[in-house]
């Protein structure tokens, strides 16, 4: 699968054309957040959004379709 593949440069390549942005939303998303939630995280991808919300909440599942994806929010959420 395609996004196996780019998992492990996928973060790189969004920051480079795309920090603004890609930055910016998980900070969005994450003021959202309350401690006392529970969050479901659908096509998580790397975990941009993931490494911002799983401090501010009691619990968060993340899921992607991907394996290759998987093993990056693993990585890139491991200090969160």
């Amino acid at each position: 699968m395609i996004w196996d593949k780019a998992a492990k440069v996928y973060d790189f390549l969004e920051t480079l054309y795309n920090r603004q942005v890609y930055i910016g939303t998980g900070l969005v998303v994450a003021s959202l957040i309350r401690r006392e939630d529970r969050a479901l995280e659908c096509a998580c991808g790397t975990g941009s959004i993931s490494r911002y919300i799983t401090p501010k909440c009691k619990r968060l599942v993340v899921s992607d379709f991907s394996i290759g994806m998987l093993r990056q929010v693993k990585k890139n959420c491991a200090q969160c």
